[in-house]
């Protein structure tokens, strides 16, 4: 018998069957995608907020910091076997205020994802709290790049130095579902992706800009006093605001969790 929480899980709801004994499951089963609950998320160390997206909207089952949904709604998944998650297009971005809460010098976000097509230049926004300028430190964006890239960026006020960013080391597969994880605060910015860190080099677009990939120090988000969009960039907004938004990511989230602790992200359900 096979008890489902102790498997490791690469992506929603499949199995990295390369980390199992093999000689406890059954053979036909290696290499197969089998529809298996999620493994469970700890919810109880330094969580903040967390999304599950189990209906059409963006409720915190944790604390008090429910988001609303703006613009025309998508199809909301319900087969998956991490159960519901939010479809996100041009015309549908979420929102979550700002709060005191989220003026964290170090913590962790981490999601879900299962992009469409990467854009067709520069990147779009899957989980922004940004503003235009840099009037404020710690403005973050975690984007989706033309090449198929993961993108953090996290940046300094003006006059500060330059921003971390952090970029993916290879391409995501379009419409697979794949674990994002992002620690910031001292003594670096990390990005994990379905478990594995990534320190890529190169460069990295985030709008009309180009950055050098791989540059950390270590920034937190504390002193942004923004709100956070999911499937959009804020780079343009107003402080305070999340209007205009601007490059809107196409595809599907699931499970966000903002925390006030660094994780080992390498355990995906930690």
């Amino acid at each position: 018998m096979i008890v489902l929480q102790a498997l490791p899980l690469m992506a929603c709801g499949r199995l990295n069957y390369d980390a199992l004994d093999t000689s406890v499951i059954d053979a036909d089963l290696i290499d197969a995608e089998v529809p298996l609950a999620c493994g469970p998320m700890e919810l109880s160390a330094g969580v903040i907020a967390h999304y599950p997206f189990e209906t059409q909207t963006i409720d915190d089952g944790v604390g008090n910091h429910d988001g609303r949904l703006v613009g025309t709604a998508q199809a909301l998944g319900n087969a998956s076997p991490c159960g519901g998650w939010l479809e996100l297009g041009p015309s549908l971005y979420g929102v979550i205020p700002d709060s005191s809460e989220w003026d964290l010098a170090e913590g962790s976000l981490d999601l879900w994802v299962r992009p469409d097509a990467p854009p067709p230049t520069g990147s779009v926004g899957i989980l922004a709290r940004d503003a235009f300028g840099k009037n404020e430190a710690g403005h973050i964006l975690l984007g989706y790049m033309s090449d198929g890239r993961i993108i953090v960026r996290i940046q300094a006020v003006d006059g500060g130095g330059a921003p971390d960013i952090m970029c993916s080391e290879s391409a995501l597969a379009v419409g697979e579902w794949v674990h994002i994880g992002v620690n910031f605060g001292l003594p670096d910015t990390q990005l994990f992706i379905d478990g594995i860190r990534h320190q890529g080099l190169g460069g990295g677009s985030i709008g009309p800009n180009d950055y050098s990939c791989n540059r950390t120090v270590g920034r937190g988000i504390a002193t942004n006093r923004n709100p956070w969009g999911i499937g959009v960039a804020l780079h343009d907004s107003a402080d305070g605001s999340e209007i205009p938004v601007i490059d809107p990511y196409t595809g599907a989230v699931d499970e966000l969790r903002i925390s006030s602790t660094r994780r080992d992200f390498s355990i995906l359900n930690r």
